[in-house]
């Protein structure tokens, strides 16, 4: 599959950063003495991209002396520049006229989103879809409401609540169909195109998991001075196995809240270790909501989690993270009453584990024992044995096994495809 050409917007004036740098353009800030643009571009490189164009305007003459056909770094580096302001949308819209290409993918020349952007790109669809990020609290930001098959069914202001929910990355996936759509001139990508399209039911949006980087405040791009290089040196993008607590990391016990009660299943530690010999993540994601329903407490269960840990421990086995969703949308009591993203098989859980581990999700297993352990997030596997609920509603990327001894063999072999792939 060819990749798009990448168009970086670079031409902000970046007025919240005066105070901080002078005299340079935003992509031009330099973190740990390289500008944060070579960051970006470097980024996107070890993903494939080659093609840029960066759509300048305010000091272009500087981005492109220090870029120029982008040869040193690797890359093919051409210009769009706008002559007078032309908005985001008018700044994209000049850029695709003058270039042939059938698909573009759109950055902000002011923040990194550390995600796989080849899987994006294989699951969006013309004319237009958007990145989104999962957070935990929306208190700051508008929101993305998707509905089924991934389709964007609003965008909403920001509101007073800490809910959780789906973000605009600022990274859009756009065929050059989206060319009828566009006026001429001066226009706002997102108000003149994106929200109209969601209207119409035919804009996407793929939750993407990983670093979200702004330096877009003097608050944020002390942050990426201080984080960015060895965050990015030392988070390397890696599969991760993904696998659920009951019934299947340990056997199935109503409400399992006490350490005495816990069993280890040993053929999973067997599937652990195969993960951890090939260099994966692991990740244990579990809905635990007999806390939010008030049958035992947070501290009860994290008193629990921290045993299991503690018996994998000993048959290294330890999983990199633990990750639980108390809520429950009817039963759950006070915070914990809410249709949360993070409680599958909505993906937050494992969008959030991407923030921290750099998980490539395309390369990803799930592993679980109930139907709501298919994560809705396109490009991950799944394998789940049969137990003590009915696998309904089987996905085209879902294997069912009918014991332990299957599963283990599956999932290796699972683990064995996808590092091949």
């Amino acid at each position: 599959m060819s990749l798009p050409r990448v168009l970086i917007l670079a031409g902000g004036l970046g007025s919240r950063l005066q105070q901080v740098i002078k005299d340079v353009p935003k992509p031009l800030a330099p973190i740990d003495g390289r500008p944060f643009l070579e960051y970006q571009i470097e980024y996107l490189k070890k993903q494939g991209f080659l093609e840029f164009t960066l759509l300048t305007g305010h000091l272009s003459e500087k981005i492109e002396k220090h870029f120029g056909d982008g040869k040193k770094f690797g890359v093919e580096i051409d210009y769009s520049v706008e002559t007078e302001p032309l908005g985001t949308g008018g700044a994209i819209c000049q850029a695709m006229f003058t270039h042939p290409n059938d698909k573009f993918l759109v950055f902000n020349g002011d923040t990194l989103f550390t995600t796989d952007f080849e899987r994006f790109v294989n699951y969006s669809e013309g004319p237009i879809t958007i990145a989104l990020k999962y957070s935990d609290d929306l208190s700051r930001y508008g929101s993305v409401i998707l509905g089924d098959k991934y389709t964007v069914k609003e965008f909403r202001e920001k509101t007073d609540s800490a809910e959780d929910g789906y973000i605009n990355a600022g990274t859009y996936y756009i065929e050059r169909s989206a060319l009828d759509l566009m006026p001429e001139g001066k226009f706002s990508f997102e108000k003149r195109i994106l929200e109209p399209l969601a209207k119409t039911g035919h804009l996407k949006g793929i939750p993407c998991g990983g670093k979200f980087i702004d330096i877009g405040t003097p608050e944020s791009f002390a942050w990426a001075q201080n984080h960015l290089p060895a965050w990015l040196k030392s988070h390397q993008p890696k599969p991760c196995l993904f696998v659920d607590r009951d019934g299947v990391l340990v056997e199935h016990k109503h409400y399992l809240h006490k350490p005495e009660d816990v069993v280890l299943i040993p053929e999973m530690c067997d599937v652990i270790r195969f993960a951890k010999s090939k260099d994966w993540h692991v990740v244990v994601v579990t809905n635990q909501s007999g806390v939010g329903r008030g049958i035992f407490t947070q501290d009860q269960c994290d008193i629990a989690n921290g045993h299991i840990h503690k018996l994998m421990e000993k048959e290294k086995a330890a999983p990199d993270l633990w990750m639980c969703s108390y809520d429950h949308p009817t039963e759950g009591q006070g915070i914990y009453k809410r249709d949360s993203l993070r409680r599958k098989p909505k993906p937050g859980m494992l969008l959030e584990a991407c923030d921290t581990l750099n998980i490539k999700i395309a390369k990803s297993l799930m592993i679980g024992d109930n139907w709501t352990d298919q994560i809705e997030l396109p490009g991950l596997s799944f394998v789940l044995v049969e137990g003590d609920f009915e696998l309904k509603n089987i996905g085209p990327h879902t294997i069912v096994t009918k014991d332990f001894e299957q599963l283990k063999s599956v999932a290796c072999a699972q683990i064995e495809r996808l590092n091949g792939t």
